[in-house]
């Protein structure tokens, strides 16, 4: 289940590879689409007062910003979606992926959003 780009990556709880962290349950549950969930970065996530900041999205492997200034938003995060990012976070081994993002593929590198669409 790998492919030579690195990836195709296992989603956690639903798959035995932990690294991709709560992708299958962050964005339905938090109403962010599959690209602002892949591009959820450290500083966007406000543990304290519950929220996540869609600011940016994964593109093609890169972190961009989202397309207009109405698409970034505040979304209320329950204690769910905090504790499952934090139980991703809190693996043996985890560091942040390039520009601080919290999902990274087997490369440690931004996943790209073709390669979970069999999860969405």
């Amino acid at each position: 289940m790998t492919s030579p780009s690195g990836d195709d990556e296992h989603g956690f709880d639903t798959w035995p590879n932990n690294r991709t962290g709560s992708r299958c349950g962050l964005a339905p549950a938090s109403a962010c689409a599959k690209g602002e969930a892949l591009g959820l970065t450290v500083p966007k996530v406000d543990f304290l007062r519950r929220r996540v900041f869609a600011h940016r999205q994964a593109q093609n492997g890169q972190l961009v910003e989202l397309k207009t200034k109405a698409s970034r938003r505040t979304i209320p995060a329950d204690a769910m979606i905090l504790a499952e990012i934090t139980r991703h976070m809190q693996r043996d081994g985890w560091k942040p992926g390039p520009k601080g993002v919290i999902v990274t593929n087997r490369l440690r590198a931004i996943v790209r959003r073709k390669s979970f669409n069999d999860c969405w």
